[in-house]
């Protein structure tokens, strides 16, 4: 309820970039459900943590530059970063950390395909929200 919260004040009262309150409230809301995705290490080798990463969306899982799986998303390791912080840090400090233009593309793009495959359909508020686009 407090990601909520927070996401709501910042969306009046703050010049947050809504891709990242959108992103944040996709990934942790998720997590809470029980749909966190495996972000700790590589499924394959373990590595925790290379310049090039990837970001199963459908199976929630990362992989290392040296694993790579067909179809996950290659993204540099802060987004994976962000990943990380959004699903694991307390509900306070979730809105705390800024991406590039593109990488902020990127965390949407990825929060967004992960929720539809968790969910299995698309969401009506969602669909809404890209008609403001």
């Amino acid at each position: 309820l407090s990601v909520l919260l927070n996401s709501l004040h910042l969306l009046c009262n703050s010049s947050k970039d809504i891709r990242l309150i959108k992103s944040a409230v996709e990934f942790r809301l998720l997590s809470l459900g029980g749909y966190m995705p495996s972000i700790l290490a590589c499924a394959k080798c373990s590595t925790y943590e290379t310049d090039l990463m990837y970001f199963d969306t459908m199976d929630g899982l990362i992989y290392c530059e040296n694993c790579g799986a067909v179809g996950a998303v290659a993204c540099p390791k802060n987004v994976i970063t962000a990943i990380r912080f959004i699903c694991l840090t307390e509900p306070k400090k979730i809105f705390s950390f800024t991406l590039s233009e593109e990488n902020m593309s990127l965390l949407s793009e990825i929060s967004e395909k992960y929720l539809i495959s968790r969910l299995q359909k698309n969401l009506p508020t969602l669909i809404f929200y890209k008609g403001l686009l």
